[in-house]
């Protein structure tokens, strides 16, 4: 299943190493878009996707962790 989900699971990582975070727009969108078969991080355009919406709010109150998301990922 890591498979499917592998630049989540390597931004995810990034994080709990301490070489990325989760504070900016941009790391959020790559760590929950760029599996997506939409994602294009040439464009300029930043639209949001109700995953993504629900995803930030999840993180951002911290009912949901990188390692929730690895295991998610990865289980």
């Amino acid at each position: 299943m890591a498979e499917s989900f592998p630049c989540c699971v390597r931004k995810a990582r990034a994080v709990l190493a301490g070489a990325s975070g989760l504070g900016a727009y941009a790391d959020l969108r790559e760590l929950f878009c760029s599996d997506c078969e939409f994602y294009n991080p040439e464009e300029d355009e930043e639209l949001e996707c109700s995953s993504f919406k629900l995803l930030r709010r999840l993180v951002e109150r911290g009912l949901v962790t990188p390692e929730d998301l690895i295991d998610a990922a990865t289980g």
